[in-house]
């Protein structure tokens, strides 16, 4: 009876041990991928959602304000820096004035945000702004989050986007 508590012991601790080894990168996505799962923390049962696109207005989680990608490089999002040119407007499509964005880049699969922040300026036009040096470093779904202050309007505009290897 005690060997059999032994053995069980060390291969719980192989378990624990091989299971704190995989970390972010490729070896978390094939050890999910081999255990069934697809990749990290997600599923085989759904398609990733991928909300990049030129010039469509995406609205804010409380709707009061929206944002649409002008440009992107490269296009679509890819591996490392990226840099977009965004529009701020209002629900009927107009500028608003005097307007903050912040800027967060979050992989929700590996529960990580990127290791360096966006650079941000305005741009040309009202409403404009210059997001560059966005590093999407690894290969997956990447969440883009907005955080606008307009005055008194505030609002938050998530674009997902998937990174191929």
């Amino acid at each position: 009876m005690l060997g059999q508590l032994t053995c069980a012991r060390a291969a719980l601790a192989v378990i624990v041990t091989t299971t704190s080894m995989i970390g972010c990168g490729e070896a978390a996505d094939e050890a999910s991928s081999a255990a069934g799962g697809g990749p990290a923390g997600g599923t085989t049962d759904a398609a990733p959602t991928d909300d990049f696109a030129i010039g469509q207005p995406r609205a804010g989680v409380e709707g009061r304000l929206r944002v649409a990608i002008q440009e992107a490089t490269p296009a679509p999002p890819a591996r490392d820096l990226n840099d977009w040119l965004i529009a701020v407007s209002d629900p009927d499509g107009s500028p608003p004035s005097d307007c903050t964005v912040a800027v967060g880049l979050f992989m929700p699969a590996h529960g990580h945000t990127s290791t360096t922040e966006p650079v941000i300026r305005p741009g040309d036009t009202p409403g404009q702004f210059h997001v560059d040096e966005m590093n999407l470093f690894m290969p997956g779904r990447w969440e883009i989050t907005f955080d606008l202050v307009c005055g008194l309007l505030t609002d938050q505009v998530v674009f997902g986007v998937e990174i191929a290897r």
